[in-house]
């Protein structure tokens, strides 16, 4: 029995495709307790908090918290097989800018949501390599 790591692990997240399911598309992915997360959500609210707040809903306010969103996610995404990088031409070998592009787009929400539900699961940063 392998002895357990105190420390979250980058973990391997295997996209679902909506309808054809598996294709062998891997994102490297860090959980919420990373170092770099926790400095992305600090620093999109320091953003937030520095702007001035419109009463109400507003489309803009919307798209300004879908963006923030977006942006948390995407500095969880650390790498992409070479599968993914090929699944699309815009998509291409990994950058932090392309994971940006990819989870803010609106048609392919469902990889943001898949992202999120993998990076709430904490127990998926610690399982073992065994």
């Amino acid at each position: 029995m392998s002895k357990p790591s105190i420390r979250a692990k980058i973990a391997k997240l295997e996209l679902i495709h909506p309808t054809e399911g598996a294709c062998g598309w891997v994102l490297d992915v860090v959980g919420f307790d990373s170092p770099r997360v926790r400095s992305k959500i600090k620093e999109v609210a320091a953003s937030a908090a520095a702007k001035p707040h419109a009463d109400g809903i507003t489309v803009e306010k919307m798209n300004a918290d879908q963006r923030s969103n977006a942006e948390i996610t995407a500095s969880a995404v650390v790498g992409w097989n070479q599968a993914f990088a090929d699944a699309d031409e815009s998509i291409g070998p990994y950058t932090h800018e392309t994971a940006l592009a990819i989870l803010a787009a609106e048609d392919i929400g469902w990889v943001l949501d898949q992202v999120q539900a993998f990076m709430s699961k904490r127990a998926n940063f610690f399982r073992s390599d065994d």
